[in-house]
């Protein structure tokens, strides 16, 4: 199966009738995808919330205190590191990824100093793990019709409600998720 330019930069929908519970559900932002692997974030499942002062290592006073991030969990790969996905407005540091001209990553910690002082990118997700495929992993998965396949919207990446996130992006197909059928049919 031939997948147009990989899938940097787009988003899988998890078709209605998931396999998986870990990601029945999901929408799923993809940073990265070469021939021997693929890496994404789930963008619609909140793990928790995080007090500025946690994700900071500076003591100074310009802590915002008060400030809560909601906390994404982006799959079962690496439940230990967090990373930032933001607008890509400019707000770039030294390990920032860009994914496309939507769609940035960063793991410094600069970038949670900015967001503790409430600066930084306009528009940000804290993402902690990720999901990731082996090489042809997510291709068998998607010919097998566990996904769907659509551009990413920052639109509903970093302003839609969490929990409409998947209706959504169904519905940014132009299809009723009640209408969807996973398995096909040959004529």
């Amino acid at each position: 199966m031939q997948i147009e330019r990989y899938l940097s930069g787009k988003m899988l929908i998890a078709m209605p009738d998931m396999a998986d519970p870990r990601f029945r559900k999901s929408v799923i932002l993809m940073l990265d995808h070469t021939e021997k692997e693929a890496m994404g974030v789930v963008v619609n499942k909140v793990a928790g919330s995080v007090c500025a002062t946690q994700i900071s290592d500076s003591s100074e006073d310009s802590i915002d205190d008060a400030l809560i991030l909601p906390l994404h969990d982006g799959g079962p790969v690496d439940p230990e590191r967090i990373l930032v996905i933001h607008s890509g407005d400019g707000s770039e540091y030294p390990s920032t990824k860009v994914i496309n001209k939507d769609f940035c990553m960063t793991l410094t910690p600069d970038i949670f100093e900015d967001l503790s002082r409430g600066s930084g990118p306009q528009e940000c997700l804290l993402v902690l793990s990720y999901s990731g495929w082996a090489g042809g992993q997510l291709e068998s998965e998607i010919a097998s019709n566990a996904w769907l396949v659509c551009d990413a919207n920052p639109k509903l990446v970093f302003r839609t409600e969490t929990h409409l996130k998947w209706e959504a992006a169904i519905r940014s197909l132009g299809v009723s998720p009640e209408m969807l059928a996973s398995s096909g049919g040959s004529a």
